[in-house]
């Protein structure tokens, strides 16, 4: 099945839109060539326009990647300034704690001891040892 429009005869008096058709392509030629700009963008040659593209999307991206380069590193040294202040603020309560150990080791070592010394090296409590025969 021709699903295809209806063609129209061709004549040969042209139409009134065919004449508005060329001058508004004549019109866009003109400011074309008219134009200030003649860069690589608009060139006629595809190796031309696809390396002026790449060029602008490697900018894009050094641009988009040292955005996001200083948001890392700002919230990166925010993190570390955080963690370093709590590091800092329970290495005080560590040494504090340190020094009451020390002190109640030398008190504790200062104090007499009440242990049987046969009772370290295996004796009975009661004193009666071990035999050897």
């Amino acid at each position: 099945m021709d699903i295809r429009p209806p063609q129209q005869p061709h004549s040969s008096v042209p139409e009134a839109n065919s004449n508005h058709a060329s001058e508004s392509t004549l019109s866009f030629v003109t400011a074309r060539t008219a134009s200030s700009y003649d860069g690589w963008l608009v060139s006629e040659s595809f190796w031309k326009r696809a390396v002026a593209i790449w060029g602008h999307l490697i900018v894009v991206q050094i641009i988009f990647m040292l955005v996001l380069g200083f948001l890392f590193a700002f919230f990166g040294i925010s993190l570390l300034k955080g963690l370093s202040n709590e590091i800092e603020n329970n290495s005080g309560s560590d040494v504090r704690e340190e020094e009451r150990n020390k002190e109640d080791a030398v008190v504790s070592s200062t104090t007499p001891t009440t242990t049987d010394e046969t009772q370290e090296f295996g004796t009975d409590v009661g004193g009666e040892g071990m035999s050897i025969e």
